[in-house]
């Protein structure tokens, strides 16, 4: 038996760490972000005339609220296209990439576990900034911005176990003789199978 098919054989054995309910969690996640995004771009296409927000007001009055203060600032009006559709499309990006694939898809279709994660770190990273921007440069809070931002710190959170197997699988693919361990709740040694020649 070569170190390829023992490789192989490994890689076909051990347990996925492609979660089904991780992976629904993160559809429906992705599916309430692009709704909410969707909803605040409306408003900045001038299609609706207010945004609901029943916890911040607008400390200087010139708004209804806090969330049209941050939806009507001088950082949104700098980018040539709505920031909330951004974030619209980024959450929609994000749902079709989970749903390629089944449950050995951090092996099998790597590049759409890839892209999830890196459409989840970029909306991650996006939303850190806008929590620490709209305090300390807009000086008000928006509500479903900070929705939209905790839902992005959490589907961050889901897909890092699978997009790490993927980066693993793809690093070890060179190397047939040492076999890809994704992430387990349980201790497994995989070093005897690995040896076998």
């Amino acid at each position: 038996m070569t170190r390829a098919t023992t490789s192989t054989q490994d890689h076909a054995t051990l347990p996925s760490p492609t979660l089904t309910g991780a992976r629904s969690a993160t559809a429906i996640l992705a599916v309430c972000g692009c709704a909410v995004a969707f909803y605040l771009a409306l408003y900045q296409w001038h299609v609706i005339a207010g945004v609901w927000d029943p916890f911040f007001r607008d400390p200087s009055g010139q708004y209804a609220n806090g969330s049209e203060r941050v939806l009507n600032s001088w950082l949104s009006r700098k980018l040539p296209v709505s920031d909330a559709f951004i974030g619209s499309l980024a959450y929609a990006i994000e749902l079709i990439a989970d749903l390629i694939g089944g449950r050995e898809r951090w092996r099998t279709a790597p590049w759409a576990v890839l892209v999830t994660a890196a459409v989840a770190l970029a909306m991650g990273i996006g939303s850190a900034a806008l929590v620490v921007i709209q305090p300390t440069l807009i000086h008000s809070w928006c509500t479903l911005c900070l929705t939209s931002a905790a839902i992005s710190f959490i589907v961050l959170a889901l897909v890092a176990p699978e997009a790490w197997a993927s980066i693993q699988y793809l690093r070890h693919r060179k190397s047939p003789q040492r076999p890809v361990a994704p992430p387990s709740h349980e201790s497994q040694n995989y070093g005897a199978d690995s040896a076998r020649t």
